[in-house]
């Protein structure tokens, strides 16, 4: 699959920017917790993805809602908004923007600076499943790694596991024309 096959249909109406459908999407983590896993998930509160004349990619953005985190553990929620975790307070939002995107065999990596607790950093996003839906929506399943040393959290990692796996599943709509 590339992503000319995927946008194909669009294209032929001329379509090039979708939106996220925040009611719809969710982004969602495990990171390891006193030897065990911990899941969670937060909203994924807007996003954009525009291609190009022939179908393939340009940009990549999109903003999840750290501040509404949710790991059914309401302790462990209120920690995560310390200023020695997360910052939620002062740092609700992580913000993602590509400036490298490939399609390698099937996978496209979707590289780009993330923000988190006010600090940039690089990640990379691994796109594993598109699939055209009803109405030219599109289904994207993607995933990356965090490394939260590069956020600024420093604890043991038998408190928390240096690496946080992310997992994204968004649904993409057509953007509305401008009148």
């Amino acid at each position: 699959m590339t992503w000319t096959l995927l946008v194909e249909p669009q294209l032929r109406r001329g379509q090039r920017h979708w939106v996220v459908a925040p009611a719809h999407s969710r982004a969602e983590f495990t990171v390891a917790n006193f030897g065990r896993t911990v899941y969670g998930r937060a909203p994924i509160r807007d996003g954009r993805l525009t291609t190009g004349p022939v179908g393939t990619p340009e940009t990549v953005t999109g903003t999840v809602d750290l501040g509404a985190i949710d790991t059914a553990h309401a302790r462990r929620d209120r920690d995560l908004r310390a200023r020695r975790l997360l910052d939620l307070d002062r740092y609700p939002l992580m913000t993602f923007t590509a400036d490298r995107i490939a399609d390698l065999a099937g996978e496209w990596r979707v590289a780009g600076t993330a923000r988190v607790r006010g600090r940039p950093l690089e990640l990379i996003c691994t796109v594993t499943r598109f699939v055209l839906g009803p109405n030219d929506t599109v289904r994207l399943l993607a995933h990356a790694v965090l490394d939260r040393r590069e956020i600024g959290i420093r604890a043991p990692e038998l408190m928390i596991g240096r690496y946080i796996a992310i997992e994204l599943n968004v649904l993409l709509r057509p953007e509305a024309e401008s009148d």
